[in-house]
């Protein structure tokens, strides 16, 4: 059985303080919606990709379709729900089963749940993520999660070569977990719901970029050719909340964005990943199949970003309170609907505020 899914006109609901953003197409019912409990079960999720993944090594990909194959495959210490709106953004648990912050707010605690296992059988314990933050850390490795890393004890010695393992990150028993700071981190709850942090086996290679990595979420990477295809498969050992309603997702890679169009149009493809038309495509869709209808094939909905231009205020220009007042007549003079109206049908919303939409209270 192949689930009922389809082209999809992902909206970014735009802007700043200045302009509006442009858009993107992407997966149905948002940027990747995550699998409902009540969707059909069973089958194949056919995807299509005229690019391929960045990475499926989960301290190197740092694009969407990586974060989405990470979603499907990683149980983070904690995650975002997948809702729309601003529910979708709080942070919540996954892997932490409790935990407490010192009264000086630079010492976590984690108690992990002892219930997640890898694809492969092995339990997630607190040493899976302390090798994946050394593994983060390691300088042979070029992964992007060290910029999320230096206010932990003891990561910049790791980072620059000068130790083996951070010292702030202290596995206290199989499920215990605790991490050390520099300082107070506001939003490290947030950071650790990154796919970097993904758990990981024991003897995972540190100097490689690896292409089968264990999957400790609902499923795993079976295969990854690269520029050819992806293959997920459940991960038989998944107790987590994350729904998994197909059995297996294969991405194929290659083609164009029209291409991809057409195959889900014909019924050889389900759902286009990246852009899922070419953006003078979009009107005609939605007048021959309406957006967003039950058992549809269109679907549009806010992302969350924002897209802005941005004041060098090291320039003359723009230095100083003096220069306050031409800054607001710019920010003024920006003529929005016009930008709006260059990125095409459903493409994007104007504002005056930085915060998306999507994230409206």
């Amino acid at each position: 059985m192949t689930p009922r899914l389809s082209s999809s006109l992902a909206m970014l609901a735009a802007a700043a303080a200045l302009v509006v953003a442009a858009g993107l197409a992407g997966s149905a019912d948002g940027a990747g919606s995550r699998a409902r409990a009540d969707a059909p079960k069973g089958g194949t999720l056919r995807i299509g990709s005229h690019v391929d993944v960045d990475s499926v090594d989960t301290a190197l990909g740092y694009t969407a379709t990586s974060g989405l194959i990470a979603d499907a495959t990683c149980a983070r210490l904690f995650h975002y729900r997948g809702a729309p709106g601003a529910a979708g953004a709080r942070v919540l648990p996954e892997v932490v089963r409790s935990f407490s912050v010192s009264r000086d707010g630079r010492t976590y605690s984690f108690q992990l749940r002892g219930t997640f296992r890898f694809h492969t059988g092995a339990r997630v314990t607190a040493r899976s993520f302390a090798d994946a933050f050394n593994r983060d850390a390691d300088p042979r490795l070029p992964s992007a999660a060290k910029a999320f890393m230096h206010e932990i004890v003891g990561a910049d010695a790791v980072i620059d070569g000068k130790a083996d393992s951070i010292s702030g990150v202290r596995v206290l028993g199989r499920f215990r977990l605790q991490l050390q700071l520099t300082k107070r981190v506001e939003d490290l709850t947030a950071r650790l719901t990154h796919s970097f942090f993904c758990p990981i086996l024991p003897n995972t290679s540190v100097d490689r970029e690896i292409d089968n990595p264990a999957g400790s979420g609902p499923y795993y990477v079976a295969e990854r050719i690269p520029n050819q295809r992806v293959v997920l498969r459940r991960n038989p050992y998944y107790r987590g909340s994350v729904p998994a309603n197909v059995d297996e997702m294969v991405w194929t890679i290659g083609g164009t964005v029209r291409d991809c169009q057409r195959a889900v149009e014909e019924d050889r493809l389900d759902l286009c990943s990246e852009m899922s038309a070419p953006r003078d495509a979009w009107r005609d869709l939605a007048e021959r199949y309406g957006v967003n209808r039950p058992g549809g094939q269109v679907f549009a909905s806010p992302s969350q970003g924002t897209w802005y231009f941005a004041f060098n205020h090291n320039r003359p220009a723009f230095n100083g309170l003096g220069q306050i007042p031409l800054k607001k007549a710019i920010n003024f003079a920006i003529d929005r609907p016009a930008l709006a109206r260059t990125l095409g049908f459903l493409g994007v919303k104007r504002t005056d505020q930085m915060l998306p939409p999507a994230l409206a209270r």
